[in-house]
């Protein structure tokens, strides 16, 4: 049985997302959960929208329907085990605990809702497409953390299957909307001509690389990416002949950058008040505009008290969208209907699977029943015993 547990923009605010973003520590998580009874595999899907934790249970509390209202004890219990662990593991103290609001789904609802998050449903931005291959990338280094197999990959490739579908035969993923074209908006909305801005990259993951080639794509060649490794950067330089630095010389780099993105998996503030102030001064108080696209937090929250620093979050982003929503709501709503029907089809396939081989060993000794039977019938029938009586001993025995 599928059993999740997490917490994502739907009701935890950033601030409470990012205590409980694992980073560096997402090794010592996985292993610290795998200890638990009862969890069998397990994968940790963490973004800037949500961190959640998948458990494949073991097969003695397997549930194919789990369809009551109440969650069982027995899930309860654990839900409060996985909860205590990760807390433990990131070192969140218990008052900030009393803070945080997790959910937990199991079964048929646990499926559903992996298919509404890789399908891009459950997205701060609906229909976002990066989502299945953070779903993929998760599972894969759990598996490379030896943390899940074959188990998992059971469940996931029917669900892949079933977002594919999805994806291609509805409008959610059309008319793009995403935090690349949403960054851009912003910097239209605060430069007179966004093209000729300097803008700063911080961190050179696949989201710096996806709004770099947005940006890059709309006519901006003044790029700089600032990043711990160079050699991480070098597929930019030449893809899009940016200049690379490392992130010692972000202080001295902040003058010279009109807008600032920034998305790494630093644990600490990478931005300062203090040095976006400097920067400021030597700018002659010139706009500046930040996007942290990262949880936790590569700029500093206290950045947004300086005048002419615009700092938007991940969910400030979300307040930006808006042309494109329309069209995929309506497509939403085809697509939970897609997503219940396949789950469905999904969960009765491993029925059929579970009892195959009840059932064939119920119709192996029936026939072996049938052979001995018959075999009897005819031998009173060549001794000589009346037809209907033998008849009607075979039906009896049958």
């Amino acid at each position: 049985m599928l059993f999740v547990v997490g917490l994502n923009h739907h009701q935890s605010p950033l601030e409470i997302r990012e205590r409980y973003t694992p980073g560096d520590r997402l090794p010592a998580l996985l292993t610290s959960l795998g200890t638990l009874e009862g969890i069998h595999e397990l994968f940790v899907l963490s973004t800037c929208n949500r961190t959640e934790i998948y458990c494949l249970l073991e097969s003695h509390i397997q549930t194919f329907a789990l369809d009551e209202v109440s969650t069982p004890a027995s899930l309860l219990s654990l839900y409060h085990d996985i909860r205590g662990v990760w807390e433990q593991t990131l070192d969140i103290t218990p008052v900030q605990s009393k803070e945080a609001s997790l959910f937990h789904v199991a079964g048929r609802a646990a499926y559903e809702h992996l298919a509404k998050v890789a399908a891009g449903l459950e997205a701060m931005i609906l229909g976002e497409p990066q989502i299945l291959g953070q779903v993929k990338s998760a599972y894969k280094q759990a598996q490379d953390l030896d943390a899940c197999g074959p188990g998992m990959q059971k469940v996931l490739n029917p669900l892949f299957e079933l977002v594919k579908k999805v994806r291609t035969t509805t409008e959610i993923g059309h008319s793009p909307v995403s935090f690349a074209s949403a960054t851009f908006q912003l910097a239209e909305q605060i430069f007179s001509d966004a093209k000729k801005s300097r803008i700063l990259f911080i961190g050179a993951g696949e989201m710096i690389e996806l709004v770099c080639r947005h940006f890059y794509h709309n006519g901006v060649k003044n790029i700089t990416v600032a990043n711990r490794s160079l050699e991480r950067i070098n597929p930019m330089i030449s893809d899009f002949g940016v200049k690379a630095h490392t992130l010692d010389e972000l202080a001295s780099l902040l003058p010279h950058a009109d807008i600032i993105v920034a998305s790494t998996g630093s644990r600490e503030a990478l931005v300062n008040k203090k040095d976006v102030s400097q920067a400021l001064k030597e700018r002659r108080h010139q706009p500046m505009l930040f996007v942290d696209l990262a949880v936790p937090r590569d700029i500093a929250a206290n950045v947004s008290d300086l005048d002419n620093a615009f700092v938007y979050t991940v969910d400030d982003i979300h307040q930006v969208i808006s042309k494109h929503q329309a069209q995929r709501l309506t497509a939403a709503e085809e697509a939970h209907r897609i997503i219940q029907d396949g789950v469905e089809h999904i969960l009765h396939q491993q029925r059929i699977q579970h009892f195959a081989p009840v059932i064939q060993e119920y119709r192996e000794e029936a026939e072996k029943i049938r052979v001995d039977v018959l075999a009897e019938a005819r031998r009173r029938l060549m001794k000589g015993d009346d037809q209907f009586e033998v008849l009607d001993a075979l039906s009896k025995m049958l």
